[in-house]
């Protein structure tokens, strides 16, 4: 895989270049049918409002970074710095990123976004409230293609419920047996019922 960083700082851009070439070795053996990735571009921003001008619109209070047109935008650790985004979490957060475009890879239009964005943080190892009960985290599947800032709170929780409930592998093959079906909330929902009964 060709990896292309965009930054001025060489030895942050060697350092992104080696992360995200092992992020995606190690992800790769649960997304074993998304297709392969031959080139990836990874761009840092030093500032907002570069980071602005890219995606044409203002930073919504939570975003540190972010996946557009298979290609991970991402402030430089160096420059946010602050408890949610550091040099020291920046790795996992470049993790959860690459995990959204393999996740997109099987299923383009990235629903639901509640397993998409769960998915993520649980295989990126990013910290999480994991002691939510399960009847406030399982409202995070009202996300199938809409979000706000509550989808970070409690889909993280949930799909760490599911993992430890029925199992990665299990959650996995879901994805690839409905990877061509989703075509509404309701359609995923039923298949979802028979396969995670307990989560209902």
């Amino acid at each position: 895989m060709k990896i292309n960083v965009i930054n001025n700082d060489k030895i942050l851009i060697n350092k992104t270049k080696a992360i995200a070439r092992n992020q995606y070795l190690e992800l790769k053996k649960y997304f074993l049918k998304s297709k392969k990735i031959d080139y990836l571009q990874i761009v840092i921003f030093d500032n907002h409002r570069a980071f602005e001008t890219e995606i044409e619109r203002p930073l919504r209070s939570w975003e540190t970074s972010l996946v557009k047109n298979e290609k991970i935008l991402i402030l430089n650790p160096k420059i946010e710095n602050n408890k949610h985004f550091n040099q020291q979490n920046y790795q996992k957060i470049l993790k959860h990123e690459l995990a959204h475009i393999l996740y997109n890879n099987m299923i383009p239009s990235g629903v639901p976004y509640w397993l998409n964005e769960g998915l993520s943080y649980n295989l990126s190892g990013q910290n999480f409230n994991k002691s939510l009960p399960l009847s406030k985290c399982s409202t995070c599947m009202n996300y199938f293609d809409t979000f706000d800032e509550k989808i970070y709170l409690y889909s993280p929780c949930f799909v760490n419920h599911l993992i430890k409930e029925v199992g990665l592998n299990k959650i996995m093959d879901f994805i690839l047996s409905f990877s061509r079906e989703v075509n509404s909330k309701e359609n995923f929902n039923k298949q979802f019922s028979k396969l995670f009964p307990k989560t209902n």
